[in-house]
C-alpha cells in the first residue's frame, strides 16, 4: 500500500489500520491505495469493472466528510466519477464494504446518489480510537508471540 510516509498523526494511523482491514476484507493486496492527511481521504483501487462501464477501472474513495463512495476512473487524468455513496456509517465494518463493492460490481443499485454529511470531529475521534486499538492489538499479538515461543514466564 502507498501511505503518506512519516506521519505520526493518530487519525492517519487509524485510517491506515482501517484501510488495511478493508483491503483484506475485499481480498485485495492494497497495492494501489493512497492516504492523504489534509483533508483526511483515501483512494483504494478495486479489482473488477462495472457492467455499464466496462472500459473503466473501479476505485473506492473515502473522506472524513462523506465516508465511502464507489467511483470509476476517467481516461484523461481528471477527477474520478462517483457512482454511489455508501452512507450510513463513515467507518463501517470491512464486510459492509465488501458487500457494497460486490453489489457495485454486479451493477446493482446500492448506496445513495447524494453524499452524506458526517460530523468530521466524530469521524476523527473514531480514527483515533482505531489507532489506539491497532496499537493495543499489536502489543497483545507481540506478547502472545513471545509467550508462545517460550520467552516469557
Amino acid at each position: 500500500m502507498e501511505w503518506e510516509l512519516g506521519s505520526t498523526d493518530p487519525e492517519v494511523r487509524g485510517l491506515r489500520h482501517y484501510v488495511r482491514r478493508v483491503a483484506e476484507g475485499l481480498g485485495l493486496a492494497g497495492n494501489s491505495s493512497y492516504i492523504q492527511s489534509e483533508p483526511l481521504s483515501l483512494y483504494l483501487a478495486v479489482d473488477g469493472r462495472l457492467p455499464d462501464r466496462p472500459q473503466r477501472d473501479v476505485a473506492l474513495l473515502w473522506d472524513e466528510r462523506h465516508g465511502w463512495a464507489g467511483a470509476v476512473e476517467t481516461g484523461c487524468g481528471e477527477d474520478l466519477i462517483v457512482v454511489s455513496y455508501l452512507g450510513g456509517d463513515p467507518l463501517p465494518p470491512p464486510q459492509v464494504l465488501a458487500d457494497y463493492t460486490a453489489a457495485l460490481l454486479r451493477g446493482q443499485a446500492y448506496g445513495r446518489s447524494t453524499p452524506p454529511q458526517f460530523p468530521v470531529p466524530e469521524v476523527r475521534r473514531g480514527l483515533r480510537w482505531l489507532a489506539r486499538s491497532a496499537g493495543l492489538a499489536r502489543i497483545t499479538r507481540n506478547y502472545r508471540d513471545v509467550a508462545l515461543a517460550g520467552k516469557v514466564g
